[in-house]
């Protein structure tokens, strides 16, 4: 499950066969590697925030009326860039203000006040490295600070686990609060029989 484990010590026989001292014990220590959990966690923020940034621009682009689809005698006039262009601007707007949409940007807004009134508090989410932009205009994207991410890997293990998975005074963790706002939108019209 991806643990290493390096002996530092010595123990047991020598190199000559000879038992060494029995009255040493062996002790282990763990740690997290600190860099690859740095890089994931920066992984998922940079995907979630290309995200968040297309479904915004999804329900705010407004469609443009000058881009109608083309005939097969425009097409047949236009070389295949052009064409493509044409069909990629035309395409632009479909979903403004397309009731789904607006809702799933809606949800994805709120995940900063869920994971707060999930229990987390906001000094240790800044400890942490991660906090949710202020500007309204970015949709709820996250900000994180790769330094202090690193920091609470090395001091705080505990707390950076309890906000993304849940546990101690935080009930839900952020990754299953986004889970949970994204599923419902990911099966909304999947078919059971």
């Amino acid at each position: 499950e991806g643990l290493k484990i390096t002996a530092s010590g010595t123990f047991g026989y020598k190199a000559d066969g000879t038992l060494e001292s029995t009255s040493g014990g062996v002790t282990f220590s763990a740690k997290a590697d600190t860099e690859k959990v740095t890089e994931a966690v920066k992984k998922f923020v940079e995907d979630y925030n290309a995200m968040i940034k297309e479904i915004n621009t999804q329900v705010t682009t407004k469609p443009n009326s000058n881009y109608g689809p083309l005939t097969d005698a425009q097409k047949d006039e236009m070389d295949e860039t052009s064409i493509k262009n044409w069909e990629n601007k035309a395409k632009e707007g479909l979903l403004f203000n397309e009731s789904v949409m607006r809702e799933l940007s809606m949800d994805m807004q709120s995940i900063a006040a869920s994971i707060l009134g999930s229990g987390a508090k906001a000094e240790d989410l800044e400890r942490i490295g991660i906090t949710f932009s202020s500007d309204y205009s970015d949709g709820g994207t996250l900000v994180f600070d790769e330094s202090k991410f690193k920091q609470a890997m090395e001091t705080e293990p505990e707390t950076v686990s309890d906000i993304f998975t849940g546990g101690g005074d935080v009930k839900q963790g952020l990754s299953s609060i986004i889970e949970e706002k994204m599923v419902k939108y990911a099966t909304r019209y999947s078919y059971q029989n």
